[in-house]
């Protein structure tokens, strides 16, 4: 809501401009116009000073006032740009926006529009659009095939969110096809260090992780270095046993029914089973985690912005 504010105060204030020199006088009698292309290079000079917000008010105002198709495929890539920035930077984004450009395309034959378009869907968690977009580069005849083989290096880290052998399988065929020089090397360094993760990984059985919490409570989390999970399963099993034995005995030596002591065993019961299962549960997350920060890492080196804002052929011009 702040930044649509902005957008609209940008708007009076070019219409105020609009207004004031198209205001009959003695001196100036001729209205003038905003020139459309000097709106875009100030928005790329902002852009260039990482100036992101102004930037993007500036994009976002052009876009809403432009009907000229060849400004707006200009202006989408550079807007989605922007938002990957900003994400980048935890600063918050108004995705409403986000999906609307990413749903609409002005431009089938323009590879900076589809490739920005490409890897803003699955950073926005849009991957179902993703292999629409990657089919529209891959059969556009227009398509350079080294544009191809980029889109398709950066279109194969939708496979980290699938397993390890996936994402081997898909840059080893693309380290055998492409003939970019740059692409070939970065699916190599990829499947060397997914080769080196599988290496000296130490993966968490979640078979074990239960027999050893069924063993000692809470030691099937310590396993799986789930610490302050196996100290809580660990206290709460003593806690229901040892309130279990006393109340036995308290009602033995009394001569009452086992009423309370029953209720110890069967909560106690409870506690002990989910001891186990979450146990089992704890590897699977352990390994999961551990996977994440790795293709994190990927995605880190390789499948940045920057990378993408040099690959996709874009270029800023400014009047500064």
């Amino acid at each position: 809501m702040y930044l649509k504010n902005k957008i609209y105060l940008i708007y009076i204030y070019f219409l105020s401009i609009s207004f004031v020199y198209s205001t009959p006088s003695i001196e100036l009698r001729k209205p003038i116009t905003i020139d459309q292309e000097s709106i875009l290079k100030t928005g790329d000079f902002y852009y260039s000073k990482q100036q992101y917000q102004n930037s993007l008010l500036y994009y976002l105002y052009l876009n809403h006032e432009s009907n000229d198709l060849k400004i707006k495929t200009q202006l989408k890539p550079r807007i989605l740009l922007n938002y990957l920035r900003l994400k980048e930077e935890h600063q918050k984004t108004e995705e409403d926006l986000v999906k609307e450009f990413l749903f609409v395309n002005y431009n089938e034959n323009n590879f900076t529009e589809l490739y920005v378009d490409l890897y803003s869907s699955f950073r926005w968690g849009f991957n179902s659009i993703s292999f629409a977009k990657i089919n529209r580069i891959i059969n556009n005849p227009t398509f350079s095939e080294n544009q191809k083989d980029y889109a398709k290096l950066v279109f194969g880290s939708l496979y980290f969110e699938d397993n390890l052998e996936n994402v081997e399988k898909y840059y080893h065929k693309l380290y055998e096809e492409t003939k970019s020089e740059e692409v070939k090397a970065i699916s190599k360094e990829i499947l060397d260090k997914t080769a080196y993760f599988k290496n000296h990984f130490s993966e968490k059985n979640p078979w074990i992780a239960g027999i050893l919490s069924s063993i000692i409570p809470g030691s099937g989390y310590f396993y799986t270095k789930h610490y302050t999970d196996g100290l809580f399963a660990l206290f709460w099993n003593s806690a229901f046993l040892g309130g279990g034995i006393y109340m036995y005995n308290l009602e033995k030596a009394q001569h009452k029914q086992h009423s309370i002591s029953y209720g110890f065993l069967i909560v106690g019961l409870s506690v002990y089973i989910s001891n186990i299962l979450g146990s089992y549960s704890s590897a699977i997350r352990y390994n999961n985690y551990k996977l994440r920060l790795f293709y994190q890492e990927l995605r880190k080196i390789y499948f940045n912005t920057d990378f993408i804002e040099r690959t996709s052929g874009i270029k800023f011009e400014f009047m500064y």
